[in-house]
């Protein structure tokens, strides 16, 4: 791009061509059509990584160890630290379309439902001493971790509630319904294959 000086870390297209480039020490967005900079949205800082979030309607930068919100026009009022963790995010990922991040520092790994910001879960402890390079599947469906050893996590809820059905091969009964899932919540099957138990 004409009018772009220093080396291009990171790139991420949004909503109406709009091209996110992580510099050396700054964010910028520009008009691809135009071929010039709309704006910098973040300067003088340490980016490691930042991207916009499946359908260009909020950008995600990690900061100084730190995940921050910003809207599609990159207004810093509007940024909001979304995620501080006190020994510091050291990479992310977001899942396409299903506004999942998932979220790396050192050793640990936990999931973001971007869409409500809260996490998803407790995190997850890999026995590994780094991880590192997330990477979702294009459904969004695994997630890959490398560092130590290269790991596959399945994080699709649909997938879990089939396996654990293939190694129950009931359904819940009612007492244990009421148990698990309250009294306030009408009892059905969760495992279809299998009939319902008195």
């Amino acid at each position: 791009l004409p009018g772009y000086d220093g080396v291009a870390a990171g790139l991420s297209f949004g909503k109406n061509g709009v091209l996110l480039v992580v510099g050396e020490n700054h964010v910028s967005l520009w008009n691809t059509a135009r071929r010039e900079k709309i704006k910098t949205i973040l300067e003088d800082r340490t980016i490691s990584k930042a991207a916009f979030m499946p359908g260009g309607e909020k950008i995600v930068a990690l900061v100084e160890g730190q995940i921050l919100l910003f809207d599609a026009e990159g207004r810093e009022s509007d940024s909001e630290q979304f995620y501080d963790d006190r020994i510091g995010v050291s990479d992310f990922a977001i899942a396409p379309g299903k506004g999942i991040l998932a979220a790396l520092n050192n050793s640990r790994l936990r999931l973001w439902d971007l869409s409500v910001r809260r996490p998803l879960g407790p995190a997850l402890a890999t026995q590994d001493s780094t991880v590192s390079g997330p990477s979702f599947s294009p459904t969004g469906k695994l997630l890959a971790t490398g560092g130590d050893h290269l790991r596959i996590w399945d994080i699709d809820p649909a997938s879990w509630a089939d396996r654990l059905c293939q190694l129950a091969q009931r359904n819940f009964s009612l007492s244990e319904w009421q148990i698990y899932m309250g009294l306030d919540v009408p009892y059905r099957r969760t495992c279809p294959a299998y009939p319902a138990r008195p």
